[in-house]
């Protein structure tokens, strides 16, 4: 969990202006080169702040080992379009995950209006997916197949794809086919993706513009 202060150059940031925008929030390698847009693939998303003086708690999403700077783009608040601020205070500092598969426990954050599930909601406050409510294990058909549900924040549209590999050892990214308008009472956009796994551990990531959504599971073969 990351913590944002309500104090912090990014919420002045939001808050500058007369009716403020709010403030999309990344992470990024620290040190890398310029990052002049939005939509550079080192950008990790985590979350979106607005001009409440409440803190918010954010979930990292999965991160090679190494210190992360944070970024920030607010429609309207520099001259380009789509450039970024990059803080160089603080850092966040990744260390390697223990041996073993480590999957994420879904968080509860979901868009509103969403219809409540027995299942449980992990997401971002952008993007949110289904996941078992145990957090033990996604149980795949006797092929290994296995469809997954996913939805946005209402006005959120565009392209969106899902992808998943093996973290370790670290193998190529698989795109899953995916199919638009899945989840029924609800009037945001929503997908399933369908996807072929092998027992073990994945990291499967999202993309919908600039906002990705990325966490851990292990996959176990069902018999049905």
């Amino acid at each position: 969990m990351v913590p944002v202060d309500p104090r912090s150059p990014v919420s002045r940031l939001s808050c500058a202006r007369r009716r403020p925008a709010p403030a999309r929030l990344y992470l990024v390698p620290r040190g890398a080169r310029e990052v002049r847009s939005r939509f550079d693939p080192r950008l990790h998303f985590v979350g979106t702040i607005g001009a409440s003086r409440r803190a918010r708690v954010f979930t990292v999403p999965p991160l090679e080992p190494g210190p992360y700077a944070l970024a920030s783009w607010c429609r309207g608040c520099l001259a380009r379009a789509q450039a970024v601020t990059v803080q160089p205070r603080p850092v966040l500092r990744v260390r390697a995950s223990p041996e073993g598969c480590n999957p994420t426990t879904p968080n509860g954050d979901a868009p509103p209006e969403i219809p409540r599930v027995t299942w449980s909601y992990h997401g971002n406050g952008e993007l949110a997916v289904l996941l078992p409510s145990n957090a033990a294990a996604l149980t795949t058909n006797a092929l290994g197949g296995y469809k997954m549900l996913w939805v946005a924040r209402p006005g959120l549209s565009g392209l969106f794809r899902v992808s998943y590999r093996r973290p370790e050892p670290s193998s190529p990214w698989i795109h899953a086919d995916t199919v638009t308008g899945t989840l029924s009472g609800y009037a945001g956009p929503s997908w399933a993706s369908r996807m072929s796994f092998e027992p073990g551990c994945w990291q499967i990531t999202a993309r919908l513009f600039d906002v990705t959504l990325s966490f851990v599971a292990e996959v176990v073969r069902g018999s049905g």
